[in-house]
């Protein structure tokens, strides 16, 4: 356990730490490309305004006088391609590196022959307001990709390494972490075993004393009710000590707590046969009519023990609460490498705010009436952790007045 858990802190945190540097290192991505393109808009603005002072109207003709006067200012403008377009949108004349050769309105980057450029325009207008023509400026984004390439692989060697890094510091610091969990855990599972072993001596003890006791008082013909109370009490207590430990022993795994703790390939049909075998009498008794279908050849991988006990509990429930001349259906079908077992009764049912509470310790729908039949609100909960054990699930429909479903869904081997 120690070693697998150890393993599972570290894979865990490591997958954390991997979801934080990869949030992060887009994050960052994302800031500093935006901070490059903000860079660069504010070049071509300003570009923009210092050429629009150069552009003249002679005859409605526009024209640059001095195109490159501004050179001097801006450290990228020696990189700037500059056009101008009259009012129809038509070339007039360009300068600089190479561009689109015609106006962009609709983005702020477009691609020609290979080569990424942020462009920008200006309206040209009179004094009078009227539209003269159009100012272009484009800047290759040479530099801001060349910078934008180096952060990922600078970001992503730095990620790298601290995943690797954080991976063996997780490993190793997961052992610590782990130690006071397996110190738990080897607790637990001897407290379970002691409190099993001198719970069950006494009751024991008690239940011979009974049975001795019983014998004595028959000879002497004397009334044994009160024996048969303490009997009947005993043996309850008895049935509640092992539902306990079982349930203990699902939760916190049967690693050295009983024999034959390895799940194996087992028939669910020789299991199914068994335990209906055993309520066959209780069935006739209150003329319980049990109706199964079930398919053929049906293997699970699993513990033959903790299913039998699974099974008997279901059926237990439905018997408990089907009156006498009642009915109870079961089904098993495997569809899809599932096994779906099905049982329903036509019982008192469930009242629909009990649902959510029915897998619960201890938890009774109708306490006078469960105590009366013998119920101490622990099956279900046996069961439900039985089918957790082998990787199944669980859910109970019910009606009141109607009766109660109980489906469960297994991996079946192929």
């Amino acid at each position: 356990m120690n070693k697998a858990k150890r393993w599972q802190l570290a894979i865990q945190f490591v997958a954390v730490t991997f979801l934080i540097f990869t949030g992060l290192f887009a994050g960052g991505l994302l800031i500093f490309s935006n901070e490059l393109n903000n860079s660069l808009d504010e070049q071509l603005d300003t570009l923009l305004t210092e050429i629009s002072d150069e552009v003249e109207e002679a005859d409605g003709r526009l024209s640059i006088a001095k195109p490159r006067r501004f050179t001097k200012k801006q450290p990228l403008s020696s990189l700037a391609r500059i056009e101008l377009y009259d009012a129809e949108g038509k070339l007039i004349e360009h300068d600089g590196v190479k561009g689109t050769a015609k106006l962009i309105t609709e983005t702020s980057e477009v691609s020609q022959d290979g080569l990424n450029l942020r462009t920008s325009y200006m309206v040209l207008t009179s004094e009078e307001d009227k539209k003269l023509g159009y100012l272009q400026i484009q800047l290759p984004t040479t530099l801001r990709d060349r910078a934008i390439k180096k952060y990922i692989v600078t970001m992503g060697i730095i990620s790298t390494l601290g995943l690797v890094l954080l991976s063996i510091a997780g490993l190793f610091f997961s052992k610590s972490w782990v130690g006071p969990l397996e110190t738990s855990y080897r607790i637990l599972r001897q407290f379970t075993e002691d409190a099993t072993h001198e719970l069950k001596t006494p009751i024991a003890t008690i239940e011979a004393c009974a049975d001795n006791l019983e014998e004595e008082l028959k000879l002497a013909g004397k009334e044994t009710v009160r024996l048969d109370a303490i009997k009947r009490a005993t043996g309850r207590m008895n049935k509640l000590v092992e539902d306990l430990t079982l349930l203990t022993q699902i939760q916190i795994g049967f690693e050295g707590i009983l024999p034959g703790n390895i799940p194996g390939r087992v028939s669910f049909n020789s299991i199914l046969a068994g335990v209906l075998e055993e309520f066959e009498l209780r069935l006739k008794e209150k003329r319980i009519d049990l109706v199964h279908q079930v398919d053929e050849n049906i293997f699970l991988n699993g513990h033959e023990d903790k299913l039998h006990r699974m099974i008997a509990n279901i059926i237990e429930n439905a018997l408990r609460y089907t009156e006498e001349g009642g009915r109870i259906e079961l089904t098993c079908r495997v569809r899809n490498g599932w096994l779906k077992l099905t049982v329903r009764d036509n019982g008192p049912g469930i009242p629909l705010e009990s649902l959510p509470k029915i897998f619960d310790r201890f938890y009774r729908v109708d306490q006078a009436r469960d105590r009366a039949r013998g119920g101490v609100g622990l099956g279900l909960s046996i069961v439900k952790g039985i089918v957790d054990l082998h990787n199944g699930s669980i859910a109970i429909t019910s009606e009141v007045n109607q009766g109660t479903g109980v489906t469960i869904n297994l991996p079946v081997l192929s």
